[in-house]
């Protein structure tokens, strides 16, 4: 059949013949007909199609400069976010706040616009719907979750800055705008992509679904808008508020102002004469003067920027506003007039039509606002605290420069022997004349507080070198030694045994002063800092505890300052950080502290300062001259200084939570021990699998602050010698230590490896700086007769409110007790008591807020313990039951000598009948109960040394009075379990046990100088003095174990002293002794015995079933 028919067209139809918009007029025209209806209507499609074509064209250009527009839209938002507000950072900074905007715009405008123009598409007219629904459905899904995380980015800022949520209208739209797009994008997932929904629900959804999405753009839309209102507004009448802020939205108003009036006007609108316009200068303007603004151009052609600078004088405050051509101004109208000081008239003017008169003072304002903001202080938040001044001591430049320090035997660091240093060389002060005022002149240039008293004739050991000071006649107010009249320095009849000592509070002057003698040796500069502080800015440093990051301040005449950074290095960061208990310092995100900085006007220190980075403290830095400041009191060419540190294991303020892999901790190589809290200690060092200590010959800070930062700390607060927390046990393992101060660990440093002429009188210990945790706020001690003892009372969170309340005494000792006096920093604890009726206490704090505690003995705080959470449970109630504590900075530490147990170790076999008065005591093995008189019972004897290496003398715990008297013995018990003896399998099973009673304490021998105070003889007091031993000889009663039913073999044996922890002692992981014991029937040998602690981890391990078998607090 022949084409052309009407029987058989090519095209059936128009829209056949352009299937997808394309038009094919070379087919469809080709056909032709003998009738002209027929060529009426193929004309008329012709022109149906072509105009189809154009329309379908023309929606292609709009939806592409759609696409771009809204790429640019993105792009312009992310830029004014990173370039002008500082960049991103989810910290609740400023810089979190940037995100909101920034996925805002792309997810709820231009993501959810291009999904729901995605139908309007011709591409997908005619095809398969399924593909284009998924794709229309993935496009919200993505619009819908970057919405959220923009709104939760808010949320969150808002939280951590303490601005409230929901407060403008602009929260409302946007938070009715995502709500109502996710039901619609969940009624439209389940309306038109599931497969069983009916029909029928789709055509009732269908012009819902389409209505209500365009509703939500148009919300969107709406709330962009406001957004942008509500942030010029912000940045008006907000002095906190970052000028580039305001500088984008009067651009954006000002375009579509000028735009407006442009369409409305046309191009017939009435272009004013140049003659009728007049600019604003800076001498047109003063206070209560009016601001005339005439016809300011209407066009675009005609329209000029505002005047260069412009003065304002509101209120007698004079603030320069400097406008830089920030947009073309388009104004017609008549004459308006504002007078520059009547804020309600400009909001007056900014509510009515003729808003566009007011744009010259949003442009005044604006910088108006800046300026005024750079004479504003610190926030609410940050009071300064009050602390006691101290007038630092002015010297002359004929005053000798000295230097002082305490040395000598002494057992705290605010006593001892008073030297001198001058003119290169250390020397000492003669005693006569000397006063109490002189000593408060000491200890006040020392940096206490005060005197306590002074000591004459070498108590502390004779001084070497020349003899300085003679005849001092002080009277208590001279700045420095140096100011008191004397016969001259240098100028002295005195010999060494006449040095003076003096013992100083231990309370300390707040702040320091730079060391002029040695590094700052810069005439007549005596600089006193009262204090140093790292502050935090961002709201979530200001959280956290310990404070990491943050502005470094000076305390100078009752103000703080901050530093310029001008000639800040990383070595002075190092300091700060180590100052402040922290090893080390890391980078921080510099961009948000400018703006933090271009937002108020810091006040500035004089002084710039120039660290090595291995001083242990500020004071030891260079101090140089006064920074050249501008006139305005600003950094020249810097910023405030800012330091982050990295906090220790201990100290970290986000600890990991949750499941982890478990993982083997390497063992340190350096350990503290002896020390009441958390920092100080004797230094220990592992070698060749045995820990020992450092000799204290050339220990200094640099030596002590690499100990520190090894073990997670700051720099060392104090290089203690002389033994003075404790003696160790074992070899010296390093002496005449010299670090740099950079090393990683101690072992790193030159030392000697002979220690000919050290003994553990001479070894080394620290004090070091760490993180304030704010332990010590949270405890205190209530009735007691001093700050050392009393009633504990915790403050805990209760019904959202902070409240004190007692802590119940049941199960309450001295690991407790430890743990309470560390917390406070009050050394170590001498008692814990269940009841403290005597102590009254605080009366509102009588109720019971904490029980069930149980402490190890090493945690930081009491909250670190056990203890029942918010279901209490105390049968003994709290008042008079409440648990209390008595602390003492000294502690006494038993330590066995393992040499006497090997060589005295021998097996003796002993007839029953002779053994009357130990079977009373429970001494034997059960089996003894069942055997005859006439039988032999086999001993495993020996004796124990037990050494008091501590700071304080070991007394028991109970009264001579309370002791218990054993009629068969005849002899009195002042510990009913001083000591206990156990024979373990070397699988870790317990196969034989003994005990000792103290039934004579006292002091069997001591150290070469030490006089001997405990004697049992005549119901004597009893105890063990520093730096003796008692001795229980293995031929006394009980000093045994009864092996009788024990089979040859290998054996572990073990002594714990003090084993119900009744008396407190600085150490108890040096009170356990284990030995390998070999037994074959007929003798008994001990070998490898050792103190616990005092091997590694893995020479441990070379004795089997000890693991299984630890010594426990509980």
């Amino acid at each position: 059949m022949q084409g052309g028919g009407p029987t058989s067209p090519r095209c059936s139809s128009t829209s056949d013949c352009f299937p997808l918009g394309h038009l094919n007029t070379a087919e469809c025209g080709s056909e032709t007909s003998a009738e002209p209806e027929k060529h009426e209507v193929k004309a008329n499609n012709t022109h149906t199609a072509l105009s189809r074509m154009r329309s379908i064209m023309v929606f292609y250009i709009c939806y592409l400069l759609c696409l771009c527009l809204g790429l640019a839209c993105v792009v312009c938002v992310c830029y004014w976010s990173e370039r002008w507000r500082g960049g991103f950072a989810w910290d609740g900074s400023p810089l979190q706040f940037n995100w909101h905007p920034v996925l805002m715009v792309t997810g709820l405008v231009v993501v959810y616009g291009i999904g729901a123009v995605l139908y309007r598409i011709p591409l997908t007219w005619g095809q398969n719907k399924l593909p284009w629904k998924l794709l229309h459905a993935a496009l919200m899904l993505i619009a819908l979750v970057l919405s959220i995380v923009g709104l939760c980015a808010v949320f969150d800022f808002h939280n951590a800055n303490n601005i409230p949520n929901l407060y403008s209208l602009h929260s409302w739209i946007g938070i009715a705008a995502t709500a109502l797009f996710a039901i619609q994008w969940v009624v439209g997932v389940a309306g038109f992509l599931l497969p069983c929904s009916p029909i029928s629900l789709r055509k009732l959804l269908k012009p819902v679904h389409v209505w209500m999405g365009a509703g939500i753009l148009t919300l969107s839309i709406a709330a962009c808008i406001s957004g942008i209102n509500e942030k010029l507004f912000f940045v008006l009448f907000c002095p906190t508020t970052n000028g580039s802020d305001l500088t984008l939205g009067l651009r954006i108003w000002l375009t579509r102002h000028c735009f407006k009036k442009k369409m409305n006007e046309g191009m017939t609108a009435h272009r004013i004469k140049p003659s009728h316009a007049k600019s604003v200068q800076p001498s047109q303007i003063s206070r209560g003067q009016e601001i005339s603004i005439l016809n300011v151009g209407s066009a675009l052609s005609t329209s000029r920027a505002i005047a260069d600078e412009v003065i304002l004088k509101v209120g007698g405050a004079t603030a320069a506003a400097r406008v830089q051509s920030l947009a073309p101004i388009c104004f017609r109208g008549s004459e308006r007039t504002v007078l520059s000081s009547d804020k309600r008239a400009l909001t007056k003017m900014l509510a009515t039509k003729h808003l566009p008169c007011c744009t010259v003072i949003l442009f005044v304002l604006l910088k108006l606002t800046l300026a005024q903001y750079e004479h504003l202080g610190y926030p609410p938040g940050y009071p300064d605290p009050e602390q006691e001044q101290y007038t630092a001591p002015q010297l002359t430049p004929d005053t000798p420069r000295i230097q002082l320090r305490l040395a000598g035997d002494k057992r705290k660091h605010n006593e001892g022997r008073v030297e001198v240093f001058y003119n290169g060389e250390w020397g000492t002060v003669c005693d006569d004349d000397f006063t109490i005022h002189a000593a408060q002149v000491v200890c006040r240039e020392l940096g206490y507080l005060e005197a306590i008293s002074w000591s004459p004739s070498s108590k502390y050991g004779k001084g070497q070198g020349p003899i300085w000071f003679d005849n001092l006649h002080c009277t208590g107010k001279e700045k420095t030694l140096a100011l008191c009249p004397s016969n001259g320095i240098g100028v002295s009849d005195c010999k060494h045994s006449e040095d003076v000592g003096v013992v100083c509070s231990d309370k300390r002057i707040p702040g320091f002063k730079f060391i002029n003698t040695l590094p700052n040796h810069i005439e007549n500069l005596d600089i006193q800092v009262e204090d140093v502080r790292i502050r935090p800015i961002l709201s979530s440093y200001r959280k956290r505890i310990p404070v990491t990051e943050g502005y470094v301040e000076v305390k100078d005449g009752g103000k703080w300052k901050q530093i310029c950074n001008t000639e800040w290095t990383q070595f002075n960061s190092r300091v700060i950080c180590g100052m402040f208990g922290f090893p080390g310092e890391r980078k921080y995100n510099a961009r948000v502290y400018k703006m933090f900085a271009r937002r108020r006007k810091p006040t500035y220190w004089d002084y710039s300062v120039n660290c090595t980075g291995n001083e242990a403290h500020l004071s030891s830095c260079k101090l140089g001259q006064a920074e050249s400041l501008k006139s305005n009191g600003t950094c020249a060419a810097g910023l405030p200084v800012v330091v982050s540190c990295v906090p220790g294991r201990a100290f970290s303020p986000t600890p990991m939570s949750g499941f982890r892999k478990a993982f083997r901790q390497e063992q340190p190589l350096v350990r503290l021990r002896g020390g009441a809290i958390v920092g100080e200690g004797r230094v220990e060092v592992l070698k060749n699998g045995e820990w020992g200590t450092i000799c204290d010959d050339n220990w200094n800070l640099l030596s002590a602050s690499v100990v520190c930062r090894e073990l997670g700390f700051g720099t060392a607060k104090e290089a203690l010698s002389g033994g003075r927390l404790g003696q160790g046990m074992g070899p010296v393992h390093m002496n005449e230590v010299e670090c740099s101060g950079f090393e990683k660990s101690i072992t790193e440093c030159f030392f000697n490896k002979e220690a000919l002429g050290c003994s553990h009188e001479e070894d080394a210990a620290v004090r070091c700086n760490v993180p304030a945790m704010g332990f010590q706020e949270r405890l205190r001690l209530s009735g007691g007769r001093t700050p050392f003892e009393g009633r504990v009372e915790v403050l805990v969170e209760r019904n959202g409110s902070l409240v004190w309340g007692t802590v119940c005494s049941d199960g309450w000792g001295t690991m407790e007790a430890m743990v309470v006096c560390r917390q406070l920093g009050l050394g170590f604890a001498s008692s814990a008591f269940q009841e403290t009726w005597y102590w009254p206490g605080e009366v509102s704090a009588d109720a019971v807020v904490m029980s069930g505690v149980r402490c190890s003995g090493t945690e930081m705080s009491l909250s670190h313990c056990l203890h029942h959470g918010a279901h209490l449970s105390c049968p003994r109630g709290g008042g008079r039951n409440a648990a209390g504590v008595s602390c003492s900075e000294t502690a006494p530490d038993l330590v066995l000598n393992p040499q006497v147990v090997e060589q005295t170790t021998y097996m003796e076999d002993r007839p029953m009948f002779m053994l009357q008065c130990a079977f009373e005591e429970n001494c034997l093995a059960s089996t003894s109960n069942q055997v005859p008189a006439n039988s032999y019972r086999r001993l495993l004897r020996f004796s124990s040394q037990i050494h008091n290496n501590g700071q304080s003398d070991f007394r028991p715990k109970a009264s001579r009075h309370s002791w218990v008297w054993h009629d068969c013995h005849r002899h009195y018990h002042s510990m009913e379990v001083f000591t206990l003896y156990d024979l373990f399998s070397l699988n870790g099973t317990k196969v034989a046990e003994g005990h000792k009673a103290s039934f004579c304490l006292e002091d069997s021998e001591c150290d070469e100088g030490i006089e001997k105070r405990y004697e049992c003889a005549n119901f004597g007091e009893q105890g063990i003095t520093v730096g003796c031993w008692d001795t229980y000889r293995h031929d006394i009663d009980c000093q045994w174990v009864d092996i009788t039913d024990i089979k040859p073999g290998d054996y572990i044996f073990q002594i714990i002293i003090n084993p119900n922890y009744e008396v407190p002692e600085s150490d108890y992981t040096n009170n356990i002794l284990k030995c390998r014991c070999r037994y074959d029937g007929h003798r008994v040998w001990m070998y490898s015995c050792h103190n616990g602690g005092s091997l590694s981890t893995e020479t441990e391990q070379t004795f089997p079933g000890l693991l299984n078998n630890q010594v426990t607090h509980r």
